[in-house]
């Protein structure tokens, strides 16, 4: 049978699930990481000390878990949540390594890069004067973009919005004279295709034709583009075209089949860098990170290779 160890700041379904759950703030994420990480690899706990001072975690939950994990080396998996910080991430594919977990229960594959900026880099061009127009697919930044950026003045300097969305929301009525509202179709109308976590191309299809002619947005970005294609199914069509040249016939075997076979990215090999990781730690240690309460959430589990 399979263990879980969950250590979260806010309950989730996961950590219901959990065999043991530890409750912590994601700030103090970081020092659990380090403490666990000491345990596991004692040489290196003198590095590691100045990292966990101020934790009050009971010595017996970290015990329990150390004991498992050293027991099930090779079989183990650590994972930490996408939104806690390098040095987190850091300690964690170096506990990994140490207990024997690549190419056993972790792989890396070569991801492809996004290019994408964040809404920060977004923002900064927008105080620019820069951004003319301004597309915005399906988010609503005027209710949930940091506030410190101050998103409703940003939009208004911008002289023209287009605004796909289910309904007229808070994005939609900022500057509504100079904002564009596109009719977005739901996702059980919609065309489309995806990665998994492995890089294996599935496709996205639709339960229902669109009831009231709402736009995709494979279709408004195949729009701004200048394509003249712009049918989802062509659109998801030429994609899969792309990828794999099997024509109409291939089209229908990738929808009757799930997935697009051998489209998964490759495996890479990689080693833990000590050189690499001490910078990382240099560099948070001059921060000098203080123990307090967060609220975002952060994980780390450990399965057997066979869940």
């Amino acid at each position: 049978m399979n263990r879980l160890y969950m250590a979260e700041s806010g309950l989730s379904i996961t950590g219901t699930m959990a065999d043991h759950r530890l409750r912590l703030p994601s700030s103090h994420m970081l020092a659990f990481a380090a403490k666990l990480a000491s345990e596991i690899y004692p040489q290196a706990a003198a590095t590691f000390a100045p990292f966990t001072q101020g934790l009050t975690v009971d010595a017996k939950w970290i015990a329990a878990c150390v004991a498992d994990l050293n027991e099930h080396r090779g079989t183990s998996l650590i994972v930490a949540g996408a939104h806690l910080p390098a040095e987190v991430h850091v300690l964690v594919y170096g506990i990994n390594s140490v207990l024997g977990n690549f190419g056993q229960t972790v792989d890396f594959i070569a991801a492809e890069p996004s290019g994408a900026a964040s809404i920060s880099d977004l923002a900064a061009t927008m105080k620019g004067g820069s951004v003319k127009t301004l597309v915005i697919l399906g988010g609503n930044p005027a209710y949930n973009a940091p506030a410190d950026l101050d998103w409703a003045a940003l939009q208004k300097s911008v002289g023209e919005v287009v605004r796909l969305g289910y309904h007229v929301d808070e994005t939609s009525e900022v500057n509504a004279a100079a904002t564009t509202h596109l009719a977005a179709a739901h996702y059980l109308e919609s065309w489309g295709d995806a990665r998994t976590v492995d890089g294996t191309v599935v496709p996205v299809q639709p339960m229902i034709l669109p009831l009231f002619g709402g736009l995709t947005q494979i279709e408004v970005i195949a729009r701004l583009a200048g394509e003249a294609k712009a049918e989802p199914y062509a659109l998801v069509f030429d994609t899969i075209e792309g990828l794999a040249h099997g024509g109409e016939k291939g089209m229908q075997k990738f929808l009757h089949d799930g997935v697009l076979e051998g489209s998964a990215l490759p495996k890479q090999s990689v080693r833990y860098s000590n050189q690499s990781s001490r910078r990382c730690s240099t560099a948070s240690r001059r921060r000098a990170p203080r123990l307090q309460q967060g609220q975002p959430r952060g994980a780390l589990r450990r399965r057997s290779h066979d869940g």
